[in-house]
């Protein structure tokens, strides 16, 4: 990545007004104050491709708000269709929002929205972290709104955390050789890995609130929809898929008044009422569409369907 501003270059007493001045230029419309007195020293190195953002920071103890005030005064466009995931690579940080407070070690991440009012305290020693900014797109086309997760702490050290940082910081420093649509395919793969984390942490969080269970409820639906079509499709397997416990998944329906096998059938049912209503596939059998959103028994769909709807498959499809 390439150096944006370092007080191995830029020291002296102007250090930090240099270092806060480069950061609202290239990366947050902050402000910043010092934690303790002597030699400031701060880099920061950003790559900027296609796009996507990545930022290195490192400096020594600071105090940093980003109120209503300094993003009103931000510059047009400036981290609006991003959200941040700050890895922690070394020090310890206290980054709050949205109520929430995320005290940060070595490894650990955490999600930011740049475009929300919140604060950050590196009062403890140096630190160092890296920040990726994802558009936005790609973790609300997950988690519908990835706000709810926000300043809660993940585990970037160990399991698909780990992979998910590891995957990119190598297409942080590759990007410049990447195609755009391999950089956002790349970048979409590693979302995939973090979300399942999004989700188990907001699961058993004491913060976890109600819009995190609904997000999570969101998730869930999009990956039975996405997986109708499999025969296997059971509790276990989405459990395991969406990276929560069964019990969890079980929790999550309680309120409902269906269990999730029942759930899952009945979405498997109105697909195949919407396929067989559909003109332009009636050259279709009835087995084949019955097969295709997950059954493995034509006669039992055809029961199940007619005791859901009142009228049997052939009759729907001959405008009975």
């Amino acid at each position: 990545m390439e150096t944006v501003f370092t007080t191995q270059t830029d020291s002296g007493a102007d250090a930090f007004l240099g270092f806060r001045n480069a950061i609202r230029a290239s990366f947050l419309p902050i402000d910043m104050d010092r934690v303790g007195e002597g030699e400031f020293r701060g880099e920061i190195r950003q790559r900027l491709v296609q796009g996507l953002s990545f930022t290195s920071i490192a400096c020594d103890p600071v105090e940093v708000r980003c109120g209503a005030a300094q993003l009103s005064a931000a510059p047009q466009g400036m981290r609006r269709g991003e959200y941040l995931l700050r890895l922690q690579q070394a020090g310890r940080s206290a980054f709050s929002q949205f109520g929430r407070r995320a005290l940060l070690e070595p490894g650990e991440f955490t999600l930011v929205d740049p475009n929300a009012t919140h604060s950050l305290s590196n009062e403890f020693g140096p630190v160092q972290c890296f920040h990726i900014g994802v558009p936005r797109e790609l973790l609300d086309e997950r988690l519908n709104d990835a706000r709810p997760f926000c300043a809660l702490r993940f585990s970037g050290d160990s399991g698909p955390g780990r992979v998910a940082l590891s995957m990119l910081a190598v297409v942080s420093e590759e990007a410049p050789a990447l195609r755009r649509a391999e950089l956002y395919q790349a970048v979409r793969g590693a979302i995939a890995l973090v979300v399942p984390e999004l989700l188990r942490r907001a699961a058993r969080s004491p913060q976890t609130m109600k819009a995190d269970r609904d997000s999570l409820h969101r998730h869930l639906l999009s990956y039975i929809d996405l997986n109708l079509s499999d025969p296997a499709l059971s509790p276990q397997r989405i459990a395991e898929a969406t990276g929560i416990s069964v019990r969890t998944l079980f929790k999550l329906f309680e309120s409902a008044d269906t269990s999730v096998a029942e759930l899952v059938r009945e979405r498997r049912l109105e697909r195949c009422r919407q396929d067989l209503m559909d003109r332009s596939r009636s050259a279709e059998t009835i087995t084949s569409i019955a097969f295709a959103n997950g059954f493995s028994d034509a006669a039992h769909f055809s029961r199940s369907f007619k005791q859901r709807y009142g009228v049997s498959p052939r009759m729907l499809r001959r405008g009975g």
